[in-house]
This record gives structure tokens, C-alpha cells and sequence, in this order.
């Protein structure tokens, strides 16, 4: 039931990152294309999304073959 519970968690922090990914992506070609450094903090921001969302899928693997047994 918890792991269950989790997944479905999971889920929605997923959905929550990609939306955030996808906004970052939409702000970077508006930001001004001279400012090296607002540039470099949003693609930090999207690699930050990005390796949240691949924790949130690895453990989302992790409980769905456990549910599976």
C-alpha cells in the first residue's frame, strides 16, 4: 500500500518537474542571449529538473517491480 501510495507520488513529481523543465526551456530563448550568467542559472535550473526527474523515474522502476512480486 505505501509503495503504492509512493508511485502514485512519483507520478505527480514528475508531472510537476516536466512542467517546470518545459517552462525553463520556454524562458531561454526570451532571456537576453548577452547575459552568460542569467543563461548559465536557467540551464542550471533545467539540469537540476532533469536529474530530479531521473531519480523520481529510477525509483519509480525500483517500486513498480517490487509491486510486481
Amino acid at each position: 500500500r505505501n509503495a503504492q501510495k509512493e508511485l502514485a507520488s512519483i507520478d505527480r513529481k514528475v508531472a510537476k518537474q516536466q512542467a517546470k523543465i518545459k517552462e525553463l526551456h520556454n524562458l531561454l530563448p526570451a532571456h537576453d542571449q548577452s547575459d552568460y550568467t542569467g543563461l548559465g542559472k536557467l540551464q542550471a535550473e533545467v539540469a537540476t529538473a532533469e536529474d530530479a526527474v531521473a531519480g523520481f523515474e529510477t525509483r519509480w522502476v525500483e517500486l513498480s517491480v517490487l509491486l510486481e512480486k
